[in-house]
């Protein structure tokens, strides 16, 4: 190849690229010579000022009233998403096209809008509905139209997607969607028996096994954050007939579990059979909804109440204590605190009326007083006791305030030990062992016997 074929062949080339930067550059800056397209609007409305909103699809027409408590359904009966009917009404309510696809269609199929699904919104004066149609070949935009004009929009493919309702998009796929502290009640029964019935006003309290509300609010937190986030997984039947419950082990439950939550509202659902892929059937007893939950997600279904209970029987704040006397299976032991919070460096503390401020015996002490508070229950015996022997070990708090708490432990059997608090029983039955373990209220105090050479 000689040297001008060369040269014309580089020029050939620089001009090619060059129209190429200038076309790219054009179209990145919008100078294409094409006018860009306009949106176009296709409503324009107060989406606050919505009462009703109504959803038509082949599962059927679905009717949302919007009222002083929020949206209801109403003309049906299911669980349905009051957030997806929030959604749609907002971005209906300012709706635009990215451009007008045809002004007057000759075949409305190849849209999807022969035969479209349909919102309809309205104030009570003006009816806004919207066509919609299917998503375009590239998969980029979604057709829709308004009812009675001709004209096919094009809009995004989310919105559009958002919009192309059925009836299980409409439907609630949370098992109980509240906010985790407007939960306030958690019953449950497991195989015909009660397990735990907790309440909350201000803070957690538990009416049955046992009424309390010594309790262990991290755990019951945790169950409340497991319920509101479990999705139902399918959704078997509006209104089940009773004919059928045995079909899916409702006649006999397994599980019964009772919910409210400070909106107002409240849900017994009933627990019938497992399926052979993990899930299990559940009743909404109110509605006669069935659906399906995901049995591997509910642990909480099996747990037992004292997994929600403090472990240890009682304790008393040592800065609300003036003095604790002790008997420990017939010995007599004193101990006396003189303790100010902003002053905790000028605390006095007295065993059987020896100082025993500061240093490793103030430590020996302190530990002597955290045994006592932390005698920890080993099993729940909820049948009642007619009559205790003398306590083997009785712990009486005297408060600055005047009152006397007494925490008793009287001998149930060989290795037990009934706990009571003022003389009542508190269904927590204590091992021998726990008194005489290594941070046991016997080993403490030979602890500070020996520091004080006693």
């Amino acid at each position: 190849m000689n040297t001008k074929k060369i040269v014309i062949i580089l020029a050939a080339f620089g001009i090619l690229s060059l129209a190429a930067y200038l076309i790219i550059d054009a179209v990145l800056r919008g100078n294409t010579g094409v006018p860009p397209r306009e949106t176009v609007e296709i409503f324009s409305f107060d989406a606050a000022a919505i009462n009703e909103v109504t959803f038509t699809n082949p599962d059927g027409e679905f009717k949302f009233q919007n009222t002083d408590s929020g949206w209801t359904v109403g003309n049906s009966d299911f669980l349905f998403n009051s957030s997806y009917v929030n959604i749609t009404v907002t971005n209906m309510a300012a709706l635009t096209s990215e451009y007008v696809v045809a002004e007057q269609p000759d075949n409305l199929d190849v849209y999807g809008l022969s035969n479209p699904k349909l919102i309809s919104c309205t104030d009570g004066n003006e009816v806004y509905t919207l066509e919609i149609g299917q998503a375009n070949a590239t998969m980029n935009g979604f057709y829709v139209k308004k009812h009675g004009e001709p004209a096919v929009y094009s809009i995004s493919l989310q919105t559009g997607t958002l919009f192309d309702h059925t009836k299980k998009t409409l439907m609630d796929i949370y098992m109980f969607g509240e906010f985790s502290n407007d939960v306030k009640k958690i019953k449950l029964e497991r195989g015909g028996k009660p397990v735990y019935d907790l309440n909350k006003t201000d803070n957690w309290s538990m009416e049955t096994p046992l009424k309390t509300d010594r309790l262990n609010t991290a755990n019951i937190t945790n169950t409340v954050i497991g319920i509101i986030n479990l999705n139902i997984i399918e959704f078997v039947a509006d209104k089940l007939p009773t004919s059928e419950y045995s079909k899916y082990g409702l006649d006999k439950p397994s599980y019964i579990l009772e919910l409210a939550a400070a909106s107002g509202r409240s849900e017994k659902l009933i627990f019938g059979k497992e399926t052979s892929d993990g899930q299990i059937y559940a009743l909404y007893d109110s509605r006669e909804n069935l659906v399906t939950l995901p049995k591997n997600q509910m642990g909480f279904l099996d747990e037992e109440v004292t997994k929600y209970l403090l472990t240890n029987v009682h304790s008393e704040n040592i800065y609300g204590v003036s003095s604790v006397d002790i008997s420990l299976d017939g010995e007599k032991i004193k101990l006396e605190t003189n303790v100010d919070e902003k002053k905790y460096a000028d605390s006095k503390f007295y065993y059987n009326s020896k100082d025993v401020s500061g240093g490793d015996l103030q430590e020996l002490f302190l530990n002597l007083y955290k045994a006592l508070n932390n005698v920890e229950f080993s099993e729940l015996d909820l049948n009642g006791v007619s009559q205790v022997e003398e306590p083997f070990i009785e712990i009486v708090y005297n408060l600055k305030n005047g009152d006397k708490t007494v925490v008793s432990y009287a001998r149930k059997g060989d290795e037990l030990y009934y706990a009571l608090v003022n003389g009542e029983y508190t269904g927590y039955v204590v091992k021998l062992s726990t008194f005489y373990g290594d941070v046991g209220i016997f080993k403490s105090k030979q602890r500070l016997d020996i520091a004080l050479g006693i």
